[in-house]
């Protein structure tokens, strides 16, 4: 993998994790709150526009952690506009609203949602 003075290194992602190893969720809601309680931490260190660059190209940390990164943060976006559509919250906020609310009572299926 090439790395651009912009990506966000594996080290920076642990750094964000409080020094730990990552450990990504199994379930992809949880996955998602991960990835964004990631980026907020990487907010206290990392300069906004390298920070910016590393989003628009997706490159934070390894292959492994890029992947899931950007996996999360694409379904979030798919999340939101179903969101926008229906008048429910986005970002973390619409992400904790599904994760607390009966998926029976959610505006779109889990497949609509690109969970399953």
């Amino acid at each position: 993998m090439v790395h651009l003075p912009s990506d966000i290194t594996e080290t920076e992602m642990r750094r964000a994790n409080g020094g730990k190893p990552l450990d990504w969720p199994n379930d992809p809601l949880h996955r998602i709150a991960y990835a964004l309680w990631l980026r907020s931490n990487l907010k206290t260190f990392v300069e906004q526009e390298r920070l910016n660059q590393a989003f628009m190209m997706g490159s934070h940390g390894n292959r492994d952690t890029a992947i899931k990164y950007q996996q999360a943060i694409r379904t979030l976006v798919k999340i939101n506009s179903i969101h926008v559509y229906h008048n429910w919250p986005t970002g973390l906020e619409g992400i904790i609203k599904l994760i607390q609310t009966d998926p029976d009572d959610w505006p779109a299926t889990p497949k609509q949602y690109g969970l399953i």
